[in-house]
């Protein structure tokens, strides 16, 4: 069974408690806005580094929170997002990364991007 938007959020609540966490893989998940409540966990996480987020429905609205998220996260260092439904409005999104230091590896790969978020 899918873990859903609500879950998403409840999720999200407990990676601002768990420290212990390296690795996570969501994939898959139908998280569409739950989404928010992951990056509201990432705001405060410190252990994730490895976020597989790929083909959860994602859309530009919540990748707004998510840029917050990347602006403060020191720690995130691969982050696979591909498969959603992101589309170069997601302006706020965009510039968190260009500002981010940690990421390393980045997967963005079946959105609906195009040239001009690059």
């Amino acid at each position: 069974e899918k873990i859903g938007a609500s879950g998403g959020y409840i999720l999200g609540s407990g990676l601002q408690k768990n420290q212990n966490i390296k690795i996570l893989d969501l994939a898959n998940n139908n998280l569409g806005q739950g989404f928010a409540g992951i990056a509201k966990g990432l705001t405060v996480n410190r252990s994730i580094m490895e976020l597989n987020l790929s083909r959860n429905k994602i859309q530009d609205l919540s990748t707004s929170k998510f840029g917050k998220a990347l602006l403060v996260n020191d720690v995130l260092a691969s982050l696979d997002l591909s498969g959603n439904q992101i589309t170069s409005n997601a302006v706020k999104f965009f510039e968190a990364l260009l500002e981010n230091k940690s990421l390393k590896k980045l997967n963005l790969s079946k959105n609906s991007i195009g040239q001009r978020a690059i």
